[in-house]
């Protein structure tokens, strides 16, 4: 097998070929990246947080009707404004 040759047909029947998360290597699998779990429980930390030492409330005045915006991640179309206020002493 020669590297330097361009032959894709070496790659239909290898075991990559059956490998769904073969584009996003750093995803999901044996590749997954290193930090990823470390990542999420710093992200449920944080949220854990703030819902505790914050109180979002929406404002009930506001005639806005709100859709789903689906990009990378889902959020709200228009952008969501909320009165964000502290909770009392812990």
């Amino acid at each position: 097998m020669d590297a330097d040759k361009f032959n894709p047909e070496r790659f239909i029947h290898s075991e990559s070929a059956d490998n769904s998360y073969r584009f996003v290597p750093f995803l999901y699998g044996p590749r997954q990246c290193l930090g990823y779990r470390f990542a999420i429980a710093e992200m449920r930390t944080l949220l854990a947080i703030l819902l505790r030492q914050f109180q979002f409330d929406m404002d009930a005045s506001d005639p806005t009707v709100y859709k789903r915006h689906l990009g990378v991640t889902m959020r709200p179309d228009p952008p969501l404004k909320l009165k964000v206020s502290l909770v009392g002493p812990h």
